[in-house]
């Protein structure tokens, strides 16, 4: 089982030039930062990662929402400004783009993480008082379903409990309880009871009834689309609009790409989810 699930989730394992698609994130992104109007590295909290990057559009759409996009990693690896070419769809849309880092692990726990982000959450609402939709890539996706699932007038009397307006996971992870199983889990330290207690896929569905959808790349493992489907279908059956796609022709390591496309289907969702 080990070996299988080595292969599942190691998404490079089946990615040839992964390395390349990796590699040119960097230059891309600082190319984007050059002709971006945007704050950087903007606190949120207390720790050294606390910090986010937010992204102006030229033009803005009225009364839209603001976007989150958080970044992949396993939670154990990169920064915000790796992918800040990814807010190029957006802002080009008319979208306030917000990208926002976190501590990593081992340092941090995933649970950890989690609170994190709740307070960038809370911190993009208290500036804007606007609502917010969260999107996300691998880990990232991962936390965009744990942040739309949060009870956030429990969280904090001051936010609406529809401060979050939707969310899209990209190749997210929602059950992380086959990742004790294998080397991935050397630095998450999860174990079977905090592994499940940080897995949206069994908590409950949103409260507010705000949208998730959970796409997925076509050329993906198995894995990576069961844990998609079992989301949207959980969710779904407690009565949320719950979505699962796939996009063909498409990994996990090119499935973000789209983000920096206005017209793609991806960022065309985002705005409709974000101004509806």
């Amino acid at each position: 089982m080990t070996q299988h699930l080595e292969s599942e989730y190691n998404a490079s394992w089946h990615v040839p030039d992964h390395k390349e698609i990796v590699a040119s994130w960097s230059g891309l992104a600082e190319q984007f930062r050059a002709s971006s109007r945007h704050e950087a590295n903007q606190p949120y909290g207390p720790k050294a990662r606390n910090v986010m990057d937010i992204h102006f559009p030229a033009v803005e759409q009225a009364d839209a929402a603001v976007l989150m996009f958080i970044h992949g990693g396993y939670w154990q690896s990169m920064d915000q400004r790796r992918f800040s070419h990814l807010a190029q769809g957006s802002v080009d849309n008319g979208l306030i783009t917000v990208l926002p880092t976190y501590t990593l692990c081992p340092e941090g726990s995933v649970a950890q993480i989690i609170e994190e982000l709740r307070l960038a959450c809370a911190t993009i609402w208290r500036r804007f008082q606007r609502p917010i939709v969260v999107a996300g890539h691998s880990a990232g996706g991962h936390l965009a379903a744990c942040l739309l699932a949060t009870d956030w007038p429990a969280y904090a009397p001051d936010l609406p409990h529809d401060m979050l307006r939707a969310g899209l996971g990209l190749s997210g992870l929602y059950d992380l309880e086959p990742l004790t199983y294998i080397g991935i889990n050397e630095a998450l330290q999860l174990n079977a009871d905090t592994a499940r207690a940080s897995s949206p896929l069994f908590w409950p569905a949103p409260v507010s009834g705000q949208p998730f959808e959970a796409w997925v790349g076509g050329d993906e493992s198995s894995e990576f689309h069961r844990q998609s489907q079992e989301l949207a279908q959980s969710w779904s059956r407690q009565g949320l609009d719950a979505v699962y796609r796939a996009l063909p022709g498409t990994n996990h390591y090119n499935v973000i790409a789209a983000l920096a496309d206005k017209e793609s289907v991806v960022s065309e969702r985002l705005l409709a989810l974000a101004t509806n």
